[in-house]
């Protein structure tokens, strides 16, 4: 993926293969599946699983990047995006021998006989199950056949929901390439991706924006019936102290909904927001020091605790649910390569949000009273956040 040539060959190939052209998504797919093999041969010997793995690793992998490639930006290379996504579920599916990725399988589930008293379905159906490996038999006996949902199977058998989805969706498309007589060869699969050319959804760019407004708009709708703005809000906008509040809460804010936005899209780098990020910190550093070297050391204490952080502790956590769950689907409908990550920058856009809005609230300007509540609100958030995503967004 060095190569400056292959790059602009296979960037050419996606960009036509998002207007829907199948023929150059076919040979895009051809072109990076001997990387991916090379890839997967590779991580085989490093976690000293058999060879056997690799071609199941290289179509987990082919069906992450057709089902996420409208996390894909136009006008950036095409590179680094495969790279994290090969090496996010290349690397998870020999690791762990589970795969993780959201795909529509409705319709798919529908191609597995269901249940019958016919003898002769049953015992069709049977067949069938007698040439799958004895996991993918487990899963598809049970969804399709005894009806439990993909996630109680999940559950039963150690397995997060996305993976079961991956089976259900590997074992029919099998069957509609194979006949139900063997195991689905790899150029048969990206034949079939290829003959799925049509354009993607939506842009994960375009949705998670929706996604951050609606944010923005439902912590707007909670704050200004309850809270509303603060008494003096009008004398208070003139003083520095003020502003110094509200210009960190609001560069935090900006800072993790870009991030956000770059977190869900496979290779993207996060360091330009980072440095945004690490703006608010200097300013609420400064503005810290600066409160301590001109306030006497006997008033720190009671600047620091003010007149209600415990309200503070419990209001910015608390719009911030909202807007946590808003995120999170977001980040969901995108490609995460790193789900605790994203969770807490999830958590950290839905915090930095909502602390916006409690600042308007808040009579409390103290840098110290600023650094000290506000950031263990935020903090609460941000775990909070880390945790979902580890739960919610692995694909």
């Amino acid at each position: 993926m060095r190569s400056p040539d292959r790059e602009l060959e296979w960037t050419a190939l996606m960009n036509a293969a998002i207007d829907g052209n199948a023929d150059s998504y076919r040979r895009l797919l051809e072109l990076v599946t001997p990387v991916i093999r090379a890839t997967a041969v590779r991580a085989c010997h490093r976690f000293a699983a058999p060879l056997s793995e690799v071609e199941d690793a290289v179509q987990e992998t082919l069906i992450a990047i057709h089902l996420k490639r409208h996390t894909w930006r136009r006008g950036e290379p095409l590179g680094p995006w495969i790279n994290a996504i090969v090496r996010n579920k290349l690397i998870d599916a020999l690791r762990r021998r589970t795969r993780r990725a959201e795909i529509e399988i409705d319709t798919l589930v529908q191609e597995i006989p269901s249940a019958s008293t016919d003898p002769t379905v049953c015992r069709d159906v049977e067949r069938i199950l007698e040439t799958l490996p004895e996991r993918d038999r487990k899963i598809i006996r049970a969804v399709s056949i005894e009806g439990y949902s993909m996630r109680e199977v999940g559950d039963a058998i150690g397995m997060n929901e996305g993976a079961v989805r991956v089976a259900l969706h590997r074992e029919a498309a099998c069957r509609r390439l194979t006949k139900g007589t063997g195991r689905m060869k790899t150029d048969d699969l990206v034949r079939a991706l290829a003959a799925d050319a049509k354009q993607p959804r939506a842009a994960f760019d375009r949705f998670a924006l929706l996604a951050l407004a609606g944010c923005v708009a439902v912590t707007a709708v909670y704050f200004f019936p309850l809270l509303g703005l603060r008494p003096d809000f009008a004398g208070a906008v003139a003083t520095p102290r003020f502003l110094l509040k509200l210009a960190v809460v609001t560069l935090l804010a900006v800072a993790a909904a870009g991030l956000l936005l770059r977190a869900g899209r496979p290779g993207a780098q996060l360091s330009p927001w980072l440095w945004v990020a690490a703006a608010a910190l200097a300013t609420l550093v400064i503005g810290v020091a600066t409160e301590l070297s001109v306030v006497p050391p006997s008033a720190w204490l009671a600047n620091l605790r003010g007149s209600n952080w415990l309200f503070c502790l419990t209001v910015i956590p608390a719009l911030a649910l909202a807007p946590l769950a808003i995120a999170l689907g977001a980040l969901r409908y995108g490609a995460p390569t790193s789900p605790k990550l994203a969770g807490a920058i999830a958590g950290l856009a839905a915090s930095g949000i909502a602390a916006v809005f409690y600042a308007l609230n808040c009579d409390n300007d103290s840098p110290l009273f600023v650094a000290t509540w506000y950031s263990l609100a935020i903090g609460f958030v941000v775990l909070a956040g880390s945790f979902a995503g580890s739960r919610l967004l692995r694909w």
